[in-house]
């Protein structure tokens, strides 16, 4: 569960990835690999506009900036691969649209019957190695194409 008050610069540890977040992809961070969870709150003009969710191995996080509570300085994909020594190549990306959930409605100030969009990105190598993955939570009524 997210802690609000924590969202200016967040840090979680895991132990196991984001079962729930590759499902639709066997090709994700394994279940049992310890990973590191970022999370943010974004926010535009005050209001929220996304929760972010980023999990990456611990051995590549630990020792650099992903390990720290500040916020990053660069993108993730530049700390991953000077940690990992390997260029990440593409990624998979899923889309849903669901209801949120209740620690989402009071995050994003939104009605149970909002839409959200959840992006689920996996980051590989170009050997098929997953080195990212991602969520976004985003409602739906605050997106613009």
């Amino acid at each position: 569960m997210l802690a609000p008050v924590a969202w200016s610069r967040p840090r979680e540890w895991c132990r196991s990835g984001p079962e729930r977040r590759v499902a639709f992809n066997d090709r994700g961070i394994k279940p049992k690999v310890p990973v590191m969870l970022r999370r943010t709150l974004v926010e535009h003009d005050n209001e929220p506009t996304e929760i972010s969710s980023t999990w990456s191995p611990v051995s590549v996080a630990e020792g650099t900036a992903l390990a720290e509570s500040e916020d990053l300085k660069q993108g993730v994909r530049r700390y991953v691969e000077a940690a990992a020594g390997t260029a990440l190549d593409h990624i998979i990306e899923h889309i849903t649209a669901r209801n949120p959930t209740k620690e989402e409605r009071t995050l994003l100030d939104v009605k149970s019957s909002a839409t959200l969009l959840t992006v689920y990105a996996v980051t590989f190598d170009a050997t098929g190695k997953p080195w990212v993955v991602v969520e976004s939570v985003l409602p739906g009524d605050r997106q613009r194409a």
